[in-house]
């Protein structure tokens, strides 16, 4: 009897030691499997086209030859042949048919040139010059887009997609959900972490604050309404709820997300200072040592 108490109690220890490393690998595992796939699908799906797009210019254009040739100046074997010309001691007829020949013969080479020229630059081409070329045209067209012609250029296109039909359906719905995302703009994201009572009385639910507003429900409520996403782990909901009704949470945006995705089992850090939440139309709370706010009936009073 004894030793099966024994033997459970080393069981146990060996499975509370095996589940503590467990805990302590997994979170570095799964970190480095999202970066690796991160990685794979920016290098598959950014990376590649722009790499595939630089290597057919260097092997199809005479100019990328000549670049290849100066990079890699131990591919110079494979530069193009320019066709031998005959003896001038042989008569017009026999040179022509010649050169004719010199000249078929080299285009019947040019496919296997070429095959060869992209397997070699296949094997010293970065991968990553891909993903630095995709990073750097994203600032070229950001800084374009940020002066005046930029700006008149990108409304022009715009007016332009919207005419096409089924893209005008597509286009702004996309540009507006990037936006949302990606905008620093208060206007666009998410404003602050907030709970509602939803969907009843008593129960409530973690959303995100956002800009959304509908006047007709503002006057069926009799105040304002603002807009609060519930996010869920598969797709989420806009509900409208009064201003009264809305409660600020501690919590950050990204915390927020965790808390959904994972179900409400991952919550707030516990390593982060607790805060106090103010929602945006709540007045700041005055500064420590700040004047003071004048009581009432003390406007317009003239000093005794």
């Amino acid at each position: 009897m004894g030793s099966n108490a024994s033997a459970r109690g080393i069981l146990g220890t060996y499975r509370s030691v095996f589940l503590r490393g467990l805990a302590t690998i997994l979170p570095t595992l799964l970190t480095l499997w999202f970066l690796w796939a991160c990685w794979g699908f920016v290098s598959n799906t950014v990376a590649a086209p722009i790499a595939g797009g630089i290597k057919s210019w260097l092997v199809e254009t005479r100019l990328g030859n000549e670049v290849v040739f100066y990079v890699w100046d131990e591919l110079a074997f494979l530069r193009k042949a320019t066709p031998a010309e005959p003896p001038a001691s042989l008569d017009p007829a026999e040179r022509e048919r010649l050169r004719r020949a010199e000249q078929e013969r080299l285009e019947a080479a040019e496919p296997q040139r070429l095959a060869d020229l992209r397997y070699e630059i296949d094997q010293r081409f970065p991968r990553w010059v891909g993903v630095v070329l995709a990073v750097v045209v994203c600032f070229v067209v950001g800084f374009f887009m940020a002066s005046f012609v930029g700006a008149q250029l990108l409304r022009v296109l715009e007016a332009w997609l919207n005419r096409i039909p089924l893209i005008n359906k597509i286009y702004p719905g996309a540009k507006q959900m990037v936006g949302f995302f990606l905008s620093g703009d208060d206007e666009h994201g998410f404003q602050a972490v907030v709970a509602v009572e939803f969907p009843r009385k008593g129960l409530w639910s973690v959303g995100f604050l956002t800009s959304e507003n509908i006047p007709e429900i503002e006057a069926h409520a009799g105040e304002r309404v603002r807009g609060v996403y519930l996010g869920t782990p598969a797709a989420g909901q806009v509900v409208l709820a009064r201003e009264s009704e809305i409660v600020a949470v501690d919590m950050t945006v990204d915390e927020a997300l965790k808390f959904l995705m994972s179900g409400g089992v991952i919550g707030r850090d516990a390593e982060r200072p607790p805060s106090r939440p103010r929602l945006p139309w709540e007045e700041a709370p005055p500064e420590a040592g700040g004047p003071a706010a004048p009581p009432e009936g003390a406007e317009g009073e003239s000093p005794a």
